[in-house]
């Protein structure tokens, strides 16, 4: 059966998600948005030693959607909505990244196991011309807490295919929800997009309306 929406978007508004991460097309097909994925070509930079996680994470979002932005047309942009997103997983003030072999995703594991580390993912949207202003940034952290594993458990889920593309090397929506105690936080933002913050600022922005008999 086929799930009634959640909201709309304000009459003549269009939304672009400019990801192709299948996390966050999710959440905004469980709103009941409609939408166009439109990855951004922005090529990431890794972090600096020492960046701060924050800025780094807005700034990335940032580019993101100014890159998928410039690549409309001038008529479209005008009643077009952008959302860009950046997650980062930092540990002990460093950035971890996204594993690209195997032993790196253990290495990752091996750090997180039995610790408490924080997931923070920053959002910008660029807003149609109908908002007071041109573009609208924030971020959200949640602090999560490994359960204790013996190596042996974590060298197994290192070697499915999960990790590789996941920062941190897991995934808290699939097999690696294992992992987790618990978490201080918002559960969507660790998977990679804050849902409440995200529906409660573009609603206040009024781009976005309950659907009809919701």
């Amino acid at each position: 059966m086929k799930t009634q929406p959640l909201f709309q978007l304000a009459p003549g508004l269009e939304f672009i998600l400019a990801s192709g991460s299948p996390r966050r097309k999710h959440f905004l097909d469980a709103l009941g948005l409609e939408y166009q994925v439109l990855p951004s070509e922005f090529e990431e930079p890794a972090p600096s030693p020492h960046e701060d996680p924050t800025i780094y994470t807005q700034n990335l979002a940032k580019a993101k959607a100014q890159a998928c932005y410039t690549s409309l047309e001038p008529t479209r942009r005008a009643h077009t909505i952008i959302l860009a997103a950046d997650t980062t997983v930092i540990f002990a003030g460093q950035i971890l990244g996204k594993p690209q072999t195997t032993q790196c995703a253990l290495e990752m594991l091996r750090l997180l196991n039995g610790q408490k580390h924080l997931v923070t993912t920053s959002v910008h949207l660029i807003l149609p011309d109908m908002c007071p202003k041109h573009s609208l940034s924030f971020s959200e952290t949640s602090a999560v807490y490994f359960q204790n594993f013996p190596d042996a458990i974590l060298a197994s889920y290192a070697k499915t295919s999960e990790p590789r593309d996941k920062a941190g090397g897991y995934a808290i929506q699939g097999q690696g929800a294992f992992l987790i105690k618990k978490i201080d936080g918002s559960w969507s933002n660790v998977v990679g997009l804050p849902v409440s913050r995200l529906a409660h600022e573009l609603l206040n922005l009024h781009v976005l309306q309950p659907y009809p008999n919701a």
